[in-house]
């Protein structure tokens, strides 16, 4: 379990040194970043990511863009509003 949390940590801590590499040059965020790298699969709609917050919550869900660093998740019928600023790390399902 140690190893695990461990290497949860490691990814997180590389993920947020990237993203604060990545808004300090204002060129994109990470998840605009993470969006335009994942796949959309074909015949199945948008793709469902993993988000995971600064907080330790995770959340699942397709991603809508809403402009200027905001996103909303959306998962069956509920939808949740995020900051990309708020992403420690995010994958794909």
């Amino acid at each position: 379990m140690k190893n695990a949390a461990a290497a949860s940590l490691q990814r997180a801590t590389l993920v947020r040194c990237c993203f604060l590499y990545i808004k300090k040059d204002n060129s994109m965020d990470i998840v605009e970043l993470a969006l335009e790298q994942g796949e959309e699969r074909p015949g199945h709609g948008k793709a469902e990511w993993v988000v995971t917050f600064v907080n330790g919550e995770s959340k699942s869900g397709t991603i809508g863009i809403l402009g200027n660093g905001y996103y909303a998740l959306t998962h069956g019928a509920r939808t949740y509003y995020f900051d990309a600023d708020k992403v420690t790390y995010m994958y794909q399902r």
